[in-house]
């Protein structure tokens, strides 16, 4: 009995001794990382898009004829309107699906291209 009461004065002391620690810190953001875009200045037909045609709008996958997962990534609005996404996905993101799938990551200067013109705000050039 007296096992019991020990115990229970035990549970007690740390129920009231904790109380200080449920207050949760907030989880801090970081920073978003720098891109240094100095000397690249990508156009859309010369750059952006014949990477998204070579890497994404394949045959099988992101084509106006395949429509993979409900995207397609062949004209200027198509890769414009998605443009944040597929930079997730390219760069293999949490909570995406790393693409290009079951290919290779593209390059990263490819990648550092691609967040280039979106920085740029995604010229139609």
């Amino acid at each position: 009995m007296l096992l019991k009461e020990i115990g229970r004065a035990l549970v007690i002391l740390m129920v009231l001794l904790s109380c200080d620690r449920d207050k949760i810190e907030p989880i801090q953001q970081v920073e978003d990382e720098i891109i240094d875009c100095s000397g690249i200045a990508p156009s859309f037909a010369n750059d952006i898009q014949p990477i998204f045609i070579n890497s994404c709008a394949t045959v099988n996958c992101h084509s106006t004829s395949v429509n993979a997962g409900g995207y397609t990534s062949e004209t200027y609005q198509e890769i414009k309107d998605n443009d944040s996404l597929f930079l997730k996905t390219i760069k293999g993101e949490y909570g995406v699906v790393a693409m290009p799938y079951f290919a290779p990551k593209l390059h990263d200067s490819l990648i550092k291209k691609i967040e280039c013109w979106m920085i740029d705000g995604s010229p139609n050039n």
